[in-house]
């Protein structure tokens, strides 16, 4: 029962990733609205590292290549560094 357990975990893990992407791109879109305003450090190193991969939204367009860019800002660790 533990590979079972494992596997299901590894997929929730891997659902938890594809979720935070999308949270992710929307705080950053939301930040765009608040420009007036200095977020703090982790949250601004964020922002930057997010933004480096992703644009802001100004037009409709497909979802999938920025969701695939910030998932592998997760997965690679760099967002974790923006916290240090």
């Amino acid at each position: 029962m533990g590979m079972s357990a494992a596997m299901q975990a590894r997929s929730a893990s891997d659902n938890l990733a594809d979720i935070l992407s999308i949270e992710l791109i929307c705080a950053a879109q939301g930040l765009e609205f608040h420009k007036a305003l200095r977020p703090g450090k982790g949250t601004a190193a964020a922002y930057d590292a997010i933004r480096s991969v992703v644009p802001p939204r100004t037009s409709d367009r497909p979802m999938y290549p920025e969701l695939q860019a910030v998932r592998n800002l997760i997965d690679d660790g760099t967002l974790s560094d923006c916290s240090r």
